[in-house]
């Protein structure tokens, strides 16, 4: 009996130990890059969006992955599916390029963005039991897309940094002097006037500005315009 009594207590044990081996051995799928997903983006707009996925766990994953896509954790799309099955081993990659199945990539949707910041959670999705990393990014969403104005010339070699920025933004012409810049918001309404002062380049405050998109008019000595959009964020 003490006999039996022992057989069943080893084999309790070996199962709990075969358990706790089989969970530390598992595959896990990060998102290591995820490339052409844009920071500010219109209604409409359609990109082909490309993820690579990287098995950083210590065993081989078999199956199909597709990325799955959460706005401020209320909404869910696939950035990217298919039926197509993989095999990755411990340390393996795999890129994907496109949209949800049957589409040419994926397009931003007014149903699912709402007007202005939207935090983004990117994850893989997969029906096998593996761990999964979640990636987090940002996109500034309009209904319409911003046109710019089409001027003969344009100011050559303009920079304007950073963008997104929140407390100011840095003009650099390399070639011609600076004579005005105008910040202009979606509605078209002038927001911001300054003088450059006749130099190649100047520094914007843009501290006071509600988080948003704007354009930036910068005109120069010579009657050149550009027209430049950008992103104010949060500190």
């Amino acid at each position: 009996m003490k006999r039996f009594l022992k057989l069943i207590l080893l084999s309790i044990l070996l199962c709990f130990i075969a358990v706790k081996v089989k969970a530390q051995v598992a595959a896990h799928l990060t998102i290591q890059t995820l490339i052409n997903y844009p920071d500010t983006a219109y209604n409409g707009l359609t990109v082909q969006p490309t993820i690579i996925v990287t098995n950083t766990g210590n065993a081989p994953f078999q199956g199909v992955i597709n990325i799955g896509l959460s706005r401020d954790s209320v909404s869910f799309q696939y950035l990217y599916s298919n039926n197509n099955p993989v095999l990755l081993i411990p340390g393996d990659t795999v890129q994907f390029t496109g949209g949800p199945a049957g589409t040419n990539g994926y397009t931003f949707d007014s149903t699912f963005y709402r007007v202005g910041n939207n935090v983004v959670v990117v994850w893989p999705v997969t029906t096998a039991f593996v761990a999964v990393d979640t990636l987090h990014t940002n996109v500034y969403f309009t209904i319409n897309q911003i046109q710019s104005v089409h001027e003969k010339e344009g100011i050559s070699g303009l920079l304007a940094y950073p963008n997104p920025a929140s407390d100011y933004l840095l003009l650099y012409a390399p070639s011609t002097q600076l004579e005005y810049v105008r910040i202009i918001d979606l509605s078209g309404r002038e927001i911001l006037t300054q003088e450059a002062g006749s130099n190649n380049k100047t520094r914007i405050p843009i501290d006071r500005l509600v988080p948003g998109l704007y354009i930036l008019e910068v005109r120069s000595t010579l009657n050149l315009r550009t027209f430049i959009r950008f992103v104010k964020v949060i500190d």
